[in-house]
């Protein structure tokens, strides 16, 4: 005997939805936060705020820039694959 679920087209087609959902949510956060850390820098350069000669003050400014900006490229790259083949998916459900 089979124990397997039937799960109907439309429920998939849902599922996948969520899925896209989810990729998509992960993505424009990730863009939010890289524009708002790089705006937060040339607001921070233009109020003469941050000397950038100061050494001191880059060293601080490239660790932060790692910390946040690193996870922020990999969430992009990674978020943008499910991105292109969850419609296709959909569209093959249809």
């Amino acid at each position: 005997m089979d124990s397997r679920i039937k799960i109907s087209d439309s429920l998939k087609e849902d599922i996948l939805n969520l899925n896209y959902n989810k990729h998509f949510q992960y993505k424009t956060t990730a863009i939010i936060i890289s524009f708002t850390y790089v705006a937060a820098i040339v607001i921070a350069w233009m109020t003469k705020q941050l000397n950038l000669r100061d050494y001191f003050q880059m060293t601080i400014l490239g660790i932060f820039s790692i910390i946040v900006l690193t996870p922020s490229i990999y969430v992009l790259i990674t978020s943008s694959k499910p991105l292109v083949k969850i419609p296709e998916l959909i569209k093959s459900l249809k």
